[in-house]
């Protein structure tokens, strides 16, 4: 099976609040949403209770994305901890929740290099308490100055035996347009494979839209219509490997786009 739903609530339940959007992604036919918390972790355990029981009775997996202010590469230690301090919350909350990741971005490099980075983001991520039952998801990132290169994440992946997000705009931008056809998708899920073994890429979470890049940087989120970055040839990959994935869509036109992804998934099943 493959799960796809909206990043966030979607457009038509919007100001509606979380078990709202849980309704409606079910009503739409979706499987899949993520609980934001972009800006901060808002959600009172009692809130994400009741969204974790009508996720459940509806069929809908949900995940959370921590905030933004995150930044695992910081020199300064009051960076960190607050940055710790964030993505724990998060954690806890999605646990209430019945999400199994806590999608969050590492930073920026600023003095490191690659190396020196990766080392500081593994270091910070040990540090970090999770409940059980639940995985720091490391995004790929689309910009230059950002931590997050698939090898990069790979690594600490790799070393905290957390989990990698694997976001396709992200990739494809930041490789400057490198995703076009099934094999080059194939080429990113199997390195994930060879690296972190069979299990984790069986339920891989992953985010999807179409994207404007410039220079090897992101520019903005577009409609699947817009981009040159098609989902049919990650949905053929998806289906080759045998794949059970997560597909967060973050395209402008959240839920409508994401039930373009979810045809496309259905026939090529």
């Amino acid at each position: 099976m493959i799960y796809i739903g909206p990043a966030g609530v979607p457009l038509r339940a919007k100001g509606q609040g979380t078990v709202r959007g849980v309704e409606a992604v079910a009503e739409l036919g979706l499987n899949a949403m993520e609980v934001q918390f972009v800006r901060g972790v808002w959600m009172k355990p009692e809130q994400a209770e009741k969204a974790r029981r009508v996720a459940l009775k509806r069929g809908v997996k949900l995940s959370v994305h921590a905030p933004y202010y995150i930044n695992f590469c910081s020199s300064r230690r009051e960076i960190v901890r607050k940055s710790r301090e964030r993505l724990e919350r998060s954690a806890d909350i999605a646990k209430v929740l019945g999400s199994d990741v806590v999608t969050f971005h590492a930073g920026f490099y600023g003095s490191y290099n690659s190396e020196e980075a990766t080392s500081a983001v593994i270091e910070n991520l040990k540090k970090t308490k999770f409940p059980q039952g639940v995985n720091a998801g490391i995004e790929t990132m689309g910009r230059q100055k950002q931590f997050g290169t698939l090898d990069e994440v790979l690594a600490v992946a790799d070393a905290t035996e957390h989990r990698p997000v694997l976001d396709f705009a992200h990739i494809h931008a930041r490789g400057y347009g490198c995703l076009r056809k099934k094999d080059d998708f194939l080429e990113v899920l199997k390195k994930v494979k060879r690296t972190l073994g069979a299990d984790v890429i069986k339920n891989i979470h992953t985010h999807f839209t179409g994207i404007e890049y410039s220079k090897g940087n992101e520019r903005k989120h577009l409609t699947l219509e817009e981009g040159d970055l098609k989902f049919e040839p990650l949905a053929q990959a998806f289906v080759e490997m045998k794949l059970e994935p997560t597909v967060i869509c973050e395209s402008p036109i959240l839920e409508e786009d994401a039930l373009r992804m979810m045809e496309i998934a259905k026939k090529l099943a």
